[in-house]
């Protein structure tokens, strides 16, 4: 008897979660359709921070969005986000410029994805006084990108690209390269 009623408190709490998910989902994408272009059934599984609504964002069909994504960009700076894509838990995704994630792409946990720097080059004056400098990110399609990574400005990720957890890619990774550490560098190619 004892286990009948812990099987049905945990499938009530399966409803239950299930519900709520679904709940914040819809109201995620009610209220981001009204400033972003936003494809067939994308799924925000929490909430998600949005820092300046005038940034020209667009997602594709079957975008899947973990709880605390930062999704940044300033006015005229343009985020493109494939089909087909998860972005997960912790991932910020911030442009001063542009960036484009191609279509079947993994982005793990806890990402870091921004197409600019903080100017610091001028000792006499504040470094939140000197502004940013950006330039454009664009990942491929199919590309896994493994926790805790950081894809720097400038950098464009070939497709089929493999991205190591907690890498920090500063430079260019053709297609079908697996780079990995800090800063990443080629560990093989996929064939």
């Amino acid at each position: 008897m004892r286990g009948k009623v812990f099987n049905i408190r945990k499938l009530v709490f399966k409803l239950i979660f299930k519900l709520k998910l679904k709940i914040v989902s819809v109201i995620n994408l009610i209220k981001f359709k009204l400033i972003w272009s936003i494809g067939r059934k994308c799924i925000f599984e929490g909430s998600i921070y949005i820092h300046d609504p005038s940034a020209n964002v667009e997602i594709g069909d079957n975008v899947r969005f973990g709880p605390m994504v930062r999704i940044g960009g300033c006015s005229g700076s343009k985020i493109k986000i494939g089909n087909n894509v998860s972005i997960n838990q912790g991932s910020y995704i911030i442009s001063e410029e542009s960036i484009v994630i191609g279509d079947d792409c993994r982005i793990g946990e806890y990402i870091s994805i921004r197409d600019n720097d903080h100017r610091y080059q001028n000792p006499s004056t504040l470094i939140r006084k000197q502004g940013f400098m950006s330039k454009s990110v664009v990942i491929g399609n199919d590309v896994w990108i493994g926790r805790g990574s950081v894809i720097c400005k400038g950098v464009s990720i070939g497709d089929g690209a493999v991205i190591g957890a907690n890498s920090v890619v500063t430079k260019d990774v053709e297609t079908m390269s697996v780079v990995a550490g800090i800063p990443a560098k080629v560990i093989k190619i996929r064939q």
